[in-house]
């Protein structure tokens, strides 16, 4: 086990904690953004995600596809969006007191959120974990209770899941204790080939293909 504690300049209204570090070769390929901005200005591609409509809440979907399958952990295998919120979701009902946890469903390079709720007194606990294996867990508060603080995470190997919970001490305890809500997720997709690079590799790729066929014929 490794700890580190990243260095995030501007980060005014929030701590940031790294434990738990059971892969350091691989959570060494990450970044942390501070703000949103910082965030969106890193991602080539982004969807954006609000939970203003009640309900439940099983696969976050985009233009491309499927990019998220939403659960709370040892409940309801999706979560549930209620009063302009991300919730956990208990026999069919919301329920803060939960882990929400999103796996990716097909390569992912960025994920963000708000939390909502901090009281300034607890803390959001945040497992990632990264295609390949390997998870780092952060433990991040406020000094200003009850104001949207952000989180972003970014890594060009791709990560498999993102989990989140809330409670009253930074590292290692089972949610239940203080409520977890989040909002404006945000999900980026590995970058897509431009359509000239795509030509351009199929092109080649044709050559290589008939230069190998030419080889195979006799003489």
């Amino acid at each position: 086990m490794n700890a580190h504690t990243p260095s995030l300049a501007g980060l005014a209204r929030a701590a940031l904690l790294a434990i738990g570090l059971t892969a350091t070769a691989t959570a060494g390929a990450q970044t942390i953004h501070a703000t949103r901005a910082d965030f969106n200005g890193a991602v080539p591609n982004r969807y954006d995600y609000n939970f203003n409509t009640d309900g439940m809440v099983n696969i976050l979907s985009s233009a491309v596809g499927h990019l998220a399958d939403v659960s709370t952990v040892g409940q309801d295998p999706h979560g549930q969006a209620y009063s302009g919120a991300l919730w956990g979701s208990v026999a069919g009902s919301y329920d803060a007191f939960t882990t929400l946890r999103f796996d990716f469903m097909q390569p992912v390079m960025g994920f963000a959120f708000d939390d909502l709720d901090l009281n300034g007194s607890e803390w959001a606990i945040i497992d990632v974990s990264y295609v390949g294996g390997g998870t780092t867990r952060y433990a991040l508060t406020t000094l200003t209770p009850f104001t949207p603080v952000f989180f972003g995470v970014t890594s060009l190997t791709g990560l498999a899941s993102v989990s989140v919970f809330s409670d009253d001490t930074a590292a290692g305890l089972a949610p239940g204790s203080r409520a977890n809500l989040i909002d404006d997720v945000s999900i980026s997709t590995l970058p897509v080939p431009e359509p000239a690079s795509m030509a351009l590799l199929l092109a080649g790729l044709a050559v290589v293909g008939g230069v190998a066929s030419r080889r195979r014929q006799p003489t």
